[in-house]
């Protein structure tokens, strides 16, 4: 057996040596990995000052699919709504009922059929019948009406339908707009469950547009 010149080790002094080594080599190793850190580093900031540097691409908005079924833009101050409307003589039949029929009705009936008192006073030809089609049947800020009918007799006592159709949440605020302008040409409001549903709903939505609430 050879032995180095400092003749024969003991095992203290071989263990003392062992691991001095690898006390060296694991010196040497976290040198070289931080060193492989400070050059990623170096690099990743290179890279984001260069692309700090560039211009952003100019945003275009999805253009929108067109409103089906005949539905053309409306103008408001609030921006675009899509709008479809038809116009009735008094003397036209819907099935069994003549539209004049609702000309001479009796608003003393309507008040006891919608429990108040206070539309026995009111117009039928200044009545504006209303109806919506919604995302949902709940009050969440969620469910909004993605279509808005209303009719109403003009000056000629014909019968005007007019149909608000969103493409998108964001034309709401053009819709209540248009809705709001003929509730302030209207005497009474006629829908079919509204006074639960219909009318809380559009009210909500007003609110959460940050818009009056018609009265």
């Amino acid at each position: 057996q050879q032995l180095d010149a400092g003749g024969p080790k003991t095992p203290g002094e071989v263990f003392e040596n062992a691991a001095a080594d690898a006390s060296q080599k694991s010196s040497s190793s976290v040198a070289t990995s931080g060193s492989d850190r400070e050059t990623a580093l170096t690099l990743l900031r290179e890279q984001m000052a260069d692309l700090m540097k560039r211009e952003p691409a100019p945003w275009q908005p999805r253009p929108l699919a067109p409103a089906p079924l005949g539905f053309v833009p409306w103008e408001t101050s609030q921006g675009i709504v899509h709008r479809r409307s038809r116009i009735w003589k008094a003397d036209h039949w819907i099935g069994c009922v003549p539209i004049a029929a609702a000309l001479t009705a009796s608003s003393e009936y309507w008040a006891l059929v919608g429990l108040e008192p206070t539309l026995k006073n009111c117009d039928p030809r200044r009545a504006l019948f209303l109806d919506t089609e919604t995302t949902g049947l709940g009050a969440g800020a969620g469910i909004l009406a993605f279509l808005v009918g209303m009719a109403w007799f003009d000056e000629q006592d014909r019968l005007v339908l007019e149909q608000l159709f969103l493409r998108s949440p964001a034309e709401e605020a053009a819709q209540l707009e248009r809705v709001a302008e003929r509730l302030a040409c209207a005497a009474l409001l006629v829908t079919f469950n509204g006074k639960s549903f219909d009318w809380p709903l559009l009210a909500n939505r007003f609110v959460m547009n940050r818009m009056q609430v018609p009265e």
